[in-house]
């Protein structure tokens, strides 16, 4: 009978593990296209060696994401760009989506502040 469980076991790891590859799969395809418009955000290297004040990235704009979004599409399948779109839409509305955008802004600041000249600090 301890084989038998053993078996049961080892399938519901193997189950498990599948179902967590697969959301997270699905979410990094999420964060594709909100990973490409953020990218558009970060100030140029010009930018940060001449800057005096403090660095940031630029504001997230939603019409500027959907252009973005349109132009390049997004790695999640959806059946029509109509669809893609009202997904977005809701979750730009989300407080995960706010939480997000306040993480990515805390890292990219940070690493923005460590790039800055040792004397602009």
């Amino acid at each position: 009978m301890l084989c038998g469980r053993l078996t049961l076991c080892t399938l519901v790891e193997e189950a498990s593990f599948s179902l967590r590859r697969h959301f997270s799969s699905r979410s990094a395809a999420l964060l594709v296209p909100l990973n490409r418009y953020l990218n558009t955000l970060i100030p140029r290297p010009s930018e940060v060696s001449g800057a005096t004040t403090d660095l940031r990235l630029k504001p997230f704009n939603n019409a500027n994401f959907f252009a973005s979004l349109k132009a390049h599409g997004a790695a999640l399948p959806f059946r029509s760009s109509t669809k893609q779109r009202e997904f977005y839409e809701r979750w730009l509305r989300t407080p995960a989506f706010g939480l997000w955008l306040a993480r990515q802004e805390d890292v990219v600041g940070r690493t923005l502040e460590n790039a800055r000249p040792t004397g602009a600090r």
